[in-house]
């Protein structure tokens, strides 16, 4: 009359979260773990749930994007007698957060320095040629 027992995979962490369910995946969860989990049938829905999520998520921040630079080229237009009084780039926190997470690292100049050529709109001071080029003004 013993309850039968579950089918151990070797991983003790691993055989708590199939057992508990999506209620045990937290940031703290392992992440072999977390990739095991993604091949059992029974978490699609919570997979299909953290998708929706992310595109949600990665819908706002392009959205943040387009209007930081939109916001960008109205503050050249005003400060455009005296550029010095502008930043050099503005960058929205959420892409920041965004691609820390991804990289799994703190933000660094390398990678704020690859997120203005991905996205040259978050730059303030550029002066754009007849053939797309950009020049920096005011420095």
């Amino acid at each position: 009359m013993a309850d039968e027992a579950q089918p151990s995979t070797g991983d003790a962490a691993l055989d708590f979260a199939l057992e508990a369910g999506p209620r045990a995946f937290t940031p703290d969860t392992p992440e072999h773990v977390a990739r095991e989990l993604g091949k059992y049938k029974c978490f699609s829905p919570f997979r299909d749930a953290l998708k929706k999520m992310k595109l949600s998520r990665r819908a706002k921040v392009l959205r943040l994007i387009k209007q930081t630079c939109a916001e960008n080229r109205f503050l050249e237009e005003i400060y455009q007698a005296s550029p010095t009084l502008l930043p050099e780039a503005r960058i929205p926190l959420d892409l920041v957060f965004e691609l820390e997470a991804e990289n799994n690292q703190a933000w660094t100049a390398e990678m704020r320095e690859d997120t203005l050529k991905c996205y040259p709109g978050l730059r303030l001071n550029v002066k754009r040629g007849i053939r797309g080029q950009e020049y920096v003004r005011g420095r």
